[in-house]
């Protein structure tokens, strides 16, 4: 695949080191599996996230006349947009429909969710782990 979809040439060249290979590969099960075990080994963890995008279960609750009670009741039980978490670790097996997931901390509770990796990044937009998961979201959507 070509890079002119990628941010530049740096990205292009850290995405094919994650494989061993001249090209970035096309997303795949052996592909998603090598990134989790690339993940798992560079990210430094627990690393400290945010949601980069509303949760399906949320996209109701945003309405203007929506539920705000009932939101606030299911949002102790689910994950949301408005909440901290720490990516504990990247689930080894993909899953086929969202790719890689992650195994994340809710600051605020403790309470343990997965969720697919690409609706995360790093809190610090100037770390490595900020670099690694955004280079896996462009991937996992443009090679996918």
């Amino acid at each position: 695949m070509t890079s002119t979809h990628f941010e530049d040439g740096e990205q292009v060249q850290r995405l094919a080191d994650i494989f061993g290979t001249q090209n970035v590969p096309d997303v795949d099960v052996e592909t998603l599996t090598t990134f989790a075990a690339y993940l798992n080994a560079h990210l430094d963890m627990p690393c400290a996230i945010v949601v980069a995008e509303v949760f399906d279960w949320e996209e109701p609750f945003l309405e203007p006349n929506a539920d705000k009670a009932a939101y606030d009741r299911l949002r102790t039980e689910q994950p949301t947009h408005l909440d901290t978490y720490d990516i504990l670790a990247v689930e080894d097996i993909p899953d086929s429909n969202n790719g890689l997931m992650a195994d994340i901390r809710r600051h605020t509770d403790d309470r343990l969710f997965t969720v697919p990796l690409e609706s995360l990044e790093a809190e610090q937009s100037d770390s490595k782990n900020f670099i690694l998961l955004k280079d896996y979201l462009v991937w996992h959507i443009l090679q996918g």
